[in-house]
């Protein structure tokens, strides 16, 4: 079963993967991350490089960051973020006329997230995030 947090937006597409595949879900609200199954892993999915930018800096950073550092220890905590970018090297390049941060400082950032965090940054294409929430939550399909 895989729980999905009652405030995610715009996974219409996560959804209509998990309907189509057999994947039981249920909403609910989560008190960290968007998405798990119970069993120490979770996920935090950004739409794009631009929504995380916003995320972690000025004063919505206190708010990510204390919603990682509410994650029971031992956990596996996994970004996954639509960009069409294939590493966290990669984000160094990125730019958006919608942000004043420069892809290097994100990259500070979201370095900076990883150490103290313990996250793992996982880009994909939107059409493939269903699966890969599926599969990292160990989930099978009927």
């Amino acid at each position: 079963m895989i729980y999905v947090d009652t405030r995610e937006k715009k996974n219409e597409h996560i959804i209509r993967y998990f309907e189509k595949n057999g994947i039981c879900y249920e909403r609910k609200k989560l008190d960290v991350c968007d998405y798990t199954s119970g069993t120490g892993v979770w996920i935090e999915r950004k739409q794009n490089l631009l929504e995380l930018a916003g995320n972690i800096t000025k004063e919505n950073g206190r708010r990510i960051k204390a919603e990682f550092e509410r994650v029971p220890p031992e956990s596996t905590v996994y970004v996954l973020i639509e960009e069409k970018i294939s590493c966290l090297e990669d984000v160094q390049n990125w730019s958006s006329k919608h942000s004043k941060l420069f892809g290097a400082t994100l990259y500070r950032y979201m370095v900076s997230y990883q150490k103290r965090h313990n996250l793992k940054y996982i880009f994909c294409h939107k059409n493939s995030t269903g699966r890969i929430i599926a599969e990292l939550l160990g989930e099978r399909m009927r």
